[in-house]
């Protein structure tokens, strides 16, 4: 019996692991130091569909998404998580007034 709950807290650790953001992919949603002090990620691989496989949102102040209790913040899309972030460092400058 042990032996058996030893090797389903493995199994469940090793999918609980596989989950979790890569590196790579925490790094990406903080759109090259845009944001910082990571709050939430939220895994909503059904997203995809509506917001692609990277997408910026910006700013949302909900206080649920995908049945999930989330924090005001900054939220970054890279699929399948959504990263939450408390702090914008970096402004996006608006666009450029075009010339005609």
């Amino acid at each position: 019996m042990t032996r058996a709950l030893t090797l389903g807290a493995l199994l469940f650790s090793l999918v609980a692991l596989a989950r979790e953001p890569s590196k790579a992919a925490l790094e990406a949603a903080t759109r090259s130091g845009k944001y910082a002090q990571l709050q939430k990620v939220l895994e909503v691989p059904e997203d995809l569909k509506t917001y692609g496989e990277v997408h910026d949102w910006g700013w949302w102040d909900g206080t649920d998404w995908a049945g999930h209790q989330v924090p005001p913040g900054y939220w970054v899309y890279i699929y399948p998580h959504w990263f939450v972030f408390k702090v914008q460092l970096k402004k996006t400058p608006p666009p450029s007034p075009r010339p005609w």
